[in-house]
């Protein structure tokens, strides 16, 4: 069994792995505007973020680590930072790219409402008036036509 860290280094520690799970949970907000926030999206980023997790805290305790092992602490401190990341951070950024998009979206509103959507209203009575005039004409030349007589059934000829 590892001997106890002491206290200063263990802080040293947990803040580090505080912006570790920010970081993680940062690249996971950034994907996720990315790929979108369907439910197979967000399997898929949460898998990749608890593999990023381990993978991180492994490196971090091998590398940097006072005592040189993954320990709790750290596994809760970048969780604790995840969490803060999307308590936070991240409904300000989802409401900073839906303005964005909204605002870049704004010509195009503008364009369709007062360009497109004239022309599109012209377009489609121009169009309803043709499709009417042509039933209307079929109409009219299946009313010309006469029925055929039929010859009497006792008068059949035969050539």
């Amino acid at each position: 069994m590892a001997v106890s860290p002491p206290f200063w280094a263990v802080w040293t520690d947990v803040l580090w792995c505080l912006g570790i799970g920010l970081c993680i949970a940062a690249g996971r907000s950034a994907l996720e505007l990315l790929f979108g926030e369907g439910r197979f999206a967000g399997l898929i980023l949460d898998l990749l973020s608890f593999a990023a997790a381990a993978v991180a805290v492994c490196g971090f305790a091998a590398e940097l680590s006072a005592s040189g092992t993954a320990r709790w602490y750290m596994a809760a401190a970048m969780g604790t930072g995840a969490l803060g990341w999307q308590i936070t951070a991240a409904p300000v950024l989802r409401r900073g790219m839906h303005f964005l998009l909204k605002m870049l979206a704004m010509p195009l509103r503008w364009s369709e409402k007062r360009i497109a959507g004239p022309v599109k209203a012209w377009f489609c009575r121009k169009i309803s008036g043709i499709v009417q005039r042509a039933k209307e004409h079929k109409r009219l030349k299946k009313r010309k036509k006469q029925k055929k007589m039929l010859q009497n059934a006792k008068r059949i000829l035969y050539n």
